[in-house]
């Protein structure tokens, strides 16, 4: 067995980093669609801002 201080790097995409590439595919694909998407969520972040809400993951 490998000693636990070793990390195994891996040399595969984490499922974020997917995510971010397959975002950018598509707002390459449909540009008009992206940008209404984004202006969208800058719109909820805003009011969530506003509310003094945050999201955090548990």
């Amino acid at each position: 067995m490998a000693p636990k201080d070793i990390k195994k790097i891996p040399d595969k995409l984490t499922d974020s980093e997917k995510k971010k590439i397959k975002q950018e595919n598509k707002a390459k694909a449909n540009p008009e669609r992206a940008a209404e998407k984004k202006e969208k969520n800058d719109a909820k972040r805003e009011t969530r801002k506003e509310s003094g809400s945050s999201k955090s993951f548990s």
